[in-house]
């Protein structure tokens, strides 16, 4: 008799224990409060920026183009880069500037990818590391043309950027490649200063 209630008094015990189990397995996820998410790397958005540069033959006149692309974390240092052109960005007083006045902001080298670019050239892809509080990015191609060459770009989609003969564009790299359009506000009378740096060797 005793070994029997044993035995019965076990086997309650387990029945009682697997169904708390699915009881619990069947619970609803808890959500995790926003605050809690944007702590934890890789929770939200991406962690890592893809970016693919194709460059014309014919970029500024064959010569070298110097590629700046830079990520930034403050809404107000973006609005200021938005109203820089290339040639603001590359002279002695931009960047440097940049980091003077928004020394706080600057957390990561700036920019956070430079290159100088050849005609006909197919870059490999490029992998930026991003942190959850980069806001936007801006890319500055320094074409001897006048111009803005600079573009806007969305650092939560991987990019292809495109570097035609006169000026730059981006796409998603998803898309399908498509050539530049050409530059806005440039008439035919505007003629590509002298190439500055050594000319490209055929």
């Amino acid at each position: 008799m005793g070994k029997s209630s044993t035995f019965l008094r076990s086997f309650l015990l387990s029945v009682g224990g697997f169904a708390l189990l699915i009881s619990l397995t069947g619970c609803p996820k808890v959500k995790v409060p926003k605050a809690v998410r944007s702590r934890i790397p890789g929770a939200s958005g991406k962690s890592t920026l893809q970016v693919t540069f194709r460059v014309s033959p014919e970029v500024n006149n064959r010569n070298p183009v110097k590629v700046d692309l830079v990520l930034v974390s403050d809404k107000k240092l973006l609005d200021e880069l938005k109203k820089m052109s290339a040639r603001d960005w590359f002279s002695p007083n931009g960047a440097p500037q940049i980091i003077n006045d928004y020394p706080r902001e600057i957390k990561t080298n700036l920019p956070a990818l430079s290159r100088d670019l050849s005609a006909g050239q197919v870059w490999p892809i490029e992998r930026i590391p991003l942190t959850l509080d980069v806001v936007g990015g801006v890319v500055f191609a320094n074409y001897a043309t006048e111009g803005a060459h600079r573009a806007i770009i969305n650092p939560r989609k991987d990019l292809l950027i495109m570097l035609g003969e006169d000026d730059l564009c981006v796409q998603i790299a998803k898309e399908v490649p498509k050539p530049c359009p050409p530059p806005k506000n440039r008439s035919s009378n505007d003629k590509p200063k002298e190439p500055v740096g050594n000319e490209l060797t055929k």
